[in-house]
């Protein structure tokens, strides 16, 4: 199966446990969801993002509230017992949920007996088409020998718009980096765990450096490993790699048989030594 497909199964299987109430089967967490199809939460979340347009997270909070609130205008359930079928654990948290979600206490809304608000119907994303913001619709496969780096490390929140800050502050400090060939190319070395609970990425800002010379301690050391990579080369505005990713995630990861092998990847500015053009590389586990 694809990338597309997996992400259709996600959804088959978190509308099928909604649809029968079945809440010791539907899943939880994003975690337990991408589990339940074989991805890491990272990849997983990535890849749904892409290809649905809206992150698993938000799925299923709008896909569980809608369906509650359609039974609080349909039936006469009591609400705590609506709360507990659908796998709340108590009914203030339920009642916080969809307030926050909904704007209104469900009380109210089962008082009107009226739906007032916008529900989340089920999604039906388009199965990929292939737009192409990279040099090529294929990336090379390549034996990446691994590599040395030296920088500055960040924790960046997920939804951070851009990554440019940390970017000025590590190239004011980049010719304190010792050890580094004259030609050397810079990296961003970007790294996440499975925990929801952390959410965001990290990220190392650097240089490959000369492993034997010893650093300034306000700097940071990363032994990437050899690794056999997806390559893709992007070109041009930093701005675009939104959609460079998008690409990746959605439209080549969304129609092949492949998945990421690893919880981080790397970009190599300079690729080739073309000052215009990134490497994008990505640990691969099947091709």
């Amino acid at each position: 199966m694809t990338g597309f497909d997996y992400i259709l199964r996600a959804i088959d299987l978190y509308e099928e446990a909604l649809t029968s109430k079945d809440s010791p089967a539907r899943p939880k967490t994003v975690e337990a969801l991408a589990r339940r199809i074989g991805y890491s939460t990272r990849h997983f979340a990535h890849l749904f993002s892409a290809i649905v347009g809206m992150g698993p997270r938000e799925y299923m909070a709008g896909r569980l509230l809608s369906a509650i609130a359609r039974e609080i205008v349909s039936t006469d359930i009591p609400l705590a017992a609506l709360a507990e079928a659908y796998g709340f654990e108590d009914y203030e948290t339920f009642s916080r949920a969809f307030k926050r979600r909904f704007g209104l206490p469900p009380r109210l809304v089962r008082e009107s007996r009226a739906i007032g608000f916008p529900l989340m119907e089920r999604p039906a994303p388009s199965r990929p088409r292939g737009e192409l913001p990279l040099d090529s619709a294929e990336p090379e496969l390549a034996d990446d020998p691994g590599h040395f780096l030296v920088g500055m490390a960040f924790f960046m929140e997920e939804g951070t718009p851009g990554f440019h800050k940390p970017w000025e502050t590590f190239m004011k400090a980049r010719r304190l980096v010792r050890g580094v060939a004259r030609d050397a190319e810079t990296f961003q070395f970007s790294s996440w765990s499975d925990e929801e609970i952390l959410g965001g990425i990290s990220i190392l800002c650097a240089v490959e450096a000369d492993p034997s010379v010893p650093q300034e301690p306000v700097f940071s050391t990363r032994l990437v490993p050899p690794a056999r990579c997806l390559r893709f080369v992007h070109r041009g505005d930093p701005s675009t790699f939104f959609e460079a990713y998008r690409y990746i995630y959605r439209d080549w990861f969304g129609t092949h048989d492949a998945t990421p092998a690893a919880s981080w990847e790397f970009q190599r500015y300079g690729e080739g030594g073309d000052a215009g053009a990134t490497g994008i590389y990505i640990p691969i586990a099947l091709v």
